[in-house]
């Protein structure tokens, strides 16, 4: 019996570690890094994750991030390509790939390690923002696999789209539970690295995890605060619970920014009249370290209310 209890108490820690690694390698699948143009040069925007399409007349996918991130007329989503789909357009040369979508075929680039759909932004057509809350949609074709010569459905890329199953309800988003929020903030994991700096880039995208807790809810409130620092790129940020023994981490929300102190600065400045030195009072915003998050079961409903109009406007139109 004692060896049997050792045996279990050995094991515990690498069945938990496996469970974790899993568990991250699954939300890396899940974020995607928004690009905008900027004087011909790709600059990183914000974080965004894919809903399931449960639709199955149509073969978008139901984008979310922030409704501010949409402010463009077309954004660029950086997806990681299949180790087999990069050798291959490696060995031919190739720095596009065209594919069917929506009766008309659709072309991305290939950077050499992601494909970069381009995603035109059209308000009440493709993009859906929230009537209240910094949160919006947007339909686009991000195909994760492709139907080659030979009729074989081969891996594009390893994205994942979030199931029903995954969507944290109301009761399970409570003060005190651990989480994580994966993004791109300050560029850290794109191309161009910590404030295009190219200090902590990735040729291959690659987000930033950061750890927290949720540290307020309300029933009168709408957002939840995660005790967490959230920066600029964090906006789009999907949050997951941390998963434990018998439990998945499940999708509880998604950060768009965060609060800010006003700090009060002592200085001295110059009199514009009199032209003589004397003191004065600055203030500055200071970041806090509390993240501002709209849940989960909120943004799933905005999603299928998206879906119908979406649905209903493609409808209307054949």
């Amino acid at each position: 019996m004692k060896k049997i209890l050792l045996y279990l108490l050995l094991s515990l820690p690498v069945i938990c570690t496996a469970q974790i690694r899993d568990f991250y390698k699954n939300t890396v699948n899940a974020t995607i890094l928004l690009y905008k143009k900027t004087n011909g040069q790709l600059k990183a925007h914000g974080t965004a994750f894919i809903l399931h399409n449960y639709d199955e007349k149509s073969g978008e996918a139901i984008l979310v991030t922030c409704e501010h991130v949409t402010h463009h007329d077309t954004l660029i989503a950086a997806i990681p390509v299949t180790d087999s789909i990069k050798k291959a357009l490696i060995d031919t040369k190739q720095t596009t790939i065209s594919f069917a979508a929506g009766g008309a075929i659709q072309t991305v680039e290939f950077d050499g390690n992601n494909l970069l759909f381009t995603i035109p932004i059209q308000l009440g057509n493709n993009c859906y923002k929230h009537p209240s809350l910094d949160l919006a949609t947007i339909f686009c074709n991000l195909p994760s696999t492709l139907v080659n010569e030979r009729n074989e459905v081969v891996a594009l890329t390893n994205m994942k789209a979030l199931p029903k199953s995954s969507i944290g309800k109301k009761d399970e988003i409570f003060a005190g539970q651990e989480i994580t929020f994966v993004g791109f903030p300050s560029g850290i994991g794109t191309q161009n690295g910590f404030f295009g700096t190219r200090m902590y880039r990735d040729t291959k995208t690659n987000p930033l995890f950061r750890r927290g807790i949720v540290s307020w809810t309300s029933d009168n409130d709408e957002l939840f605060l995660v005790d967490g620092f959230s920066y600029a790129g964090n906006s789009g940020s999907p949050i997951f619970s941390i998963p434990g023994a018998g439990s998945e981490g499940k999708f509880l929300g998604m950060v768009i920014g965060h609060l800010n102190d006003e700090v009060e600065m002592n200085n001295m400045g110059a009199d514009s009249l009199k032209g003589d030195v004397v003191p004065k009072k600055t203030y500055i915003n200071i970041n806090n370290g509390l993240a501002e998050c709209i849940p989960s079961y909120i943004i799933y409903d905005f999603a299928l209310e998206s879906l119908k109009t979406r649905s209903a406007l493609l409808l209307q139109r054949k």
